[in-house]
């Protein structure tokens, strides 16, 4: 009960000087109470923790060695043949009797044709070229072959009447032969060459004057069957 007492005594004395005299501005403190707990006499180690070990990213796998190029085995070189020096002139020898006989028979050919050529230049020259006449196989005799040639000498004037060449062909020297048959009205039925100029503006000249001349006058009775069956042979030029 006296603490208690003087407890209020002392706050009155505060009060009263803070009142009274104010010289000193009166500052409150809050009462901080402080606890001391005891501490442990040793402080207890925790075990260290290991640390996690690092997860090793994944390798890529290795690449696949390259195939190794197969290694080609050299070619033992084979020996040489020998020529075998017998086979070898056999081989020439036979070889120069075939170009030989290539040879001769060329010759051959050419000496061949030359004939021939030669045949037919001179039977050129041996038989001219014969017209204004009858066909072959139709001869006539006595009144039969007068009238004929009274009758030719007709057909001949009027061919010929229409017959024409361009100079240069004329001064070739060239020579044809037309067969043609004539009908009972004197009519050319049918007209081809017998020989050839070997020119063909030549021939068709001819063929063109034997058309052109048509019709001649009427054969007479005795020679309607020889000219229509067997005809005459025309000559150009004459």
């Amino acid at each position: 009960m006296d603490i208690h007492w003087g407890h209020v005594t002392v706050a009155l004395l505060v009060l009263f000087k803070a009142v009274v005299m104010p010289s000193e501005p009166i500052q409150l403190m809050d009462a901080i109470r402080v606890d001391v707990v005891d501490l442990p006499d040793k402080v207890q180690h925790l075990p260290e923790s290991e640390p996690t070990p690092r997860t090793k990213a994944a390798e890529p796998p290795a690449p696949a060695p390259a195939p190794q190029p197969a290694v080609a085995k050299p070619k033992t070189p084979e020996a040489p043949s020998v020529p075998n020096p017998k086979l070898k002139k056999e081989d020439l020898a036979k070889s120069q009797n075939q170009a030989l006989n290539k040879i001769k028979a060329m010759a051959a050919l050419d000496k061949i044709k030359n004939d021939v050529n030669k045949e037919t230049a001179a039977k050129s020259v041996s038989a001219p070229v014969k017209g204004d006449r009858l066909n072959a196989g139709n001869a006539l005799t006595g009144l039969r072959e007068i009238e004929f040639n009274r009758y030719l000498k007709d057909i001949k004037n009027k061919v010929h009447a229409a017959w024409s060449l361009p100079q240069w062909l004329a001064d070739a020297g060239l020579k044809a032969q037309v067969v043609v048959l004539i009908d009972e009205r004197g009519y050319v039925v049918k007209k081809s060459i017998r020989q050839s100029s070997g020119n063909e503006v030549f021939d068709g000249q001819a063929i063109a004057a034997v058309e052109a001349s048509s019709p001649f006058p009427p054969p007479p009775p005795e020679l309607r069957g020889t000219l229509s069956t067997g005809g005459i042979v025309l000559g150009f030029p004459e």
